[in-house]
């Protein structure tokens, strides 16, 4: 293996006068080309020297991204914590007005049940106890089919798969 020693570039015979629009131009622009490191002259194309600097890039490159996967991480868990804040409260909302609803249901059970006595006890001296209790019964019973039948096909509808193109 052969090492080269480095030499630096001679200097060109007259300084170009300065102008700050064509410095920032090509300052940016030797910044992005490649073998443009600080102290490479032109005839430097692979010497210890570029290594050092590549190396001294990527302790750069590492260490934003450590950085980098620090921040994502604790940006992370403070959104897992406002989410699971977020979702407590509603629960707990929630939780209120399941039990609101569970209670409005067990009262609309206890009327249902009361205007079915109801309608019993009126038809009774009409046709009798035990057909007033059939008429009324049956009645409910037919009307609580219709309704599961309704609710089965309104389902069965909106959870249909379906192949679109």
């Amino acid at each position: 293996m052969t090492t080269r020693q480095w030499t630096p570039a001679p200097a060109p015979a007259t300084l170009p006068t300065p102008d700050p629009l064509a410095a920032a131009s090509t300052d940016d622009a030797g910044r992005d080309a490649p073998g443009n490191t600080p102290g490479a002259s032109a005839g430097d194309t692979g010497t210890e020297r570029d290594t050092g600097a590549e190396r001294g890039i990527d302790d750069s490159i590492a260490a934003l991204l450590a950085r980098l996967v620090d921040q994502a991480d604790r940006y992370a868990r403070a959104e897992l914590r406002f989410v699971r804040a977020l979702l407590i409260e509603r629960l707990i909302a929630a939780r209120v007005g399941a039990v609101c609803l569970v209670v409005a249901l067990v009262l609309l059970q206890g009327a249902l049940i009361a205007l079915l006595i109801g309608l019993i006890l009126a038809a009774a001296p009409v046709m009798g106890a035990l057909a007033a209790t059939a008429l009324v019964t049956s009645s409910a019973i037919a009307i609580t089919a219709l309704l599961g039948w309704i609710a089965l096909r309104q389902l069965s509808r909106a959870t249909r798969v379906e192949d679109r193109p």
